[in-house]
């Protein structure tokens, strides 16, 4: 048995005066069948055949008169939302060009600026009386913490002296040459260690300001425990002390208590010295940092090189925004090009309506001679099978791509219906 009388028929034949539904790709393939069916799939009908689709086509574009003002009238109100949307984006135009101006003025104003800076240097007056009050504070300061360190140490160490709080002893140089000479260095130079510890404080500080300016993440575990540590030393010498002082008091029978730990926590003394010690050492490292960071304190030529870093990144900054609104502006300029074509494209539409004209696109004719030669080898496949419908598909595509190709050179302007 022959393969063309196995295989049933994919649509049932109808007449080729129906209208086709040229939205539905199947129905256009329904319609190619039919056509193939009624002249028996003879490929010489194939081009009239397609002329005949497409005067369908053109028949459901043909508009009444009704629908011709209807259809002006909705082209003509999306012309009107276009001259709109025209001026709103010539208007964000306007005032970006505006901006870009103002950005312009100001880094011309930072360049002049930056010019005078690399001639003449900065010439920034520096008031030098916050300088010389910090200086006097940081010496206050350095004494009296260099005395406190001092009595607290020769008490942690030797002592505390009867009649004496531990922390400030009023002969406690004289006291430590009694002891000796090196005794009397070790209370001198031990103190030089907190000192030490203050300036490294400065200096992280310092180092942190840097990373900021530069949009770093300031690094503030160094700094911690350098604060920590100091905090630590001075707890164990306030314990040693009060430790002492109470010993002392036990002695001389003011107390009948031997010491115990708790006690710290109710000691005055101890509240005292980290009071005295280690709150007063705080205040004195933000003074050091505050008088050695003071711009009276920098050369010209420092100053110079800070003032320019901070132009040289202002101008950065404002061309990067110039940058921004460049790009804000060909953006609406790009977008006003596009509606404006689409008016035109609306206006010649209205034209050709009135005329009777109608513009084809030949890509959605391609698409319609697709699905009918698609029918077309459909009928082809059922009637004498695969191998002849195979066979004869290219001629069948060749001679669709020749009509397309003349049809094409009819399309390149408006027709009339």
């Amino acid at each position: 048995m022959s393969e063309k009388n196995t295989i049933s028929l994919p649509f049932t034949p109808t007449s080729t005066q129906e209208t086709i539904n040229f939205n539905d790709q199947e129905a256009i393939t329904k319609y190619g069948f039919n056509i193939a069916t009624n002249v028996l799939g003879n490929l010489d009908s194939v081009k009239d055949s397609l002329d005949t689709l497409y005067q369908k086509y053109l028949a459901t574009l043909s508009l009444s008169d009704d629908e011709k003002e209807k259809s002006i009238s909705e082209k003509q109100q999306m012309i009107h939302s276009c001259d709109h949307e025209i001026k709103q984006l010539e208007l964000e135009n306007q005032q970006l060009v505006e901006r870009k101006h103002s950005l312009l003025e100001k880094i011309s104003s930072y360049k002049d600026q930056l010019i005078s800076l690399k001639t003449n240097g900065s010439k920034e007056s520096i008031n030098p009386i916050t300088l010389i009050f910090g200086i006097v504070i940081l010496i206050f300061l350095t004494i009296f913490l260099f005395l406190f360190y001092s009595s607290s140490l020769y008490s942690v160490f030797f002592g505390v002296p009867e009649d004496s709080l531990g922390f400030i002893i009023p002969d406690v140089f004289g006291s430590a040459l009694e002891n000796g000479l090196s005794t009397f260095l070790i209370i001198t130079l031990l103190p030089m260690v907190f000192l030490c510890l203050g300036y490294v404080m400065h200096n992280l500080i310092d180092q942190n300001e840097k990373r900021k300016e530069n949009d770093k993440k300031p690094a503030y575990f160094s700094l911690t425990a350098i604060i920590l540590l100091a905090f630590l030393i001075d707890a164990i010498i306030g314990y040693k002390i009060s430790e002492a002082v109470h010993h002392n008091k036990y002695i001389v029978g003011e107390t009948d208590t031997l010491w115990s730990f708790n006690m710290i926590f109710s000691d005055v003394n101890f509240y005292l010295i980290l009071a005295l010690g280690f709150a007063t050492y705080i205040l004195w490292g933000i003074c050091l940092h505050q008088v050695l960071s003071h711009p009276a304190l920098k050369t010209l030529d420092e100053v110079t090189k800070e003032h320019i870093k901070k132009m040289d990144e202002k101008i950065a900054f404002e061309e990067k925004l110039v940058l921004e609104v460049d790009q804000m502006i060909l953006s609406r300029t790009q977008q006003i090009y596009s509606i404006k074509e689409k008016i035109n494209k609306l206006q010649q539409e209205i034209i050709d309506i009135r005329k009777g004209m109608v513009s084809i696109n030949i890509n959605t004719i391609k698409g319609y001679v697709g699905a009918f030669k698609n029918g077309w080898i459909t009928f082809l496949t059922n009637s004498q099978g695969k191998a002849y419908a195979t066979q004869n598909s290219e001629l069948i595509s060749a001679m669709a791509s020749q009509w397309l190709t003349d049809k094409a050179a009819d399309l390149k302007e408006p027709i009339k219906l």
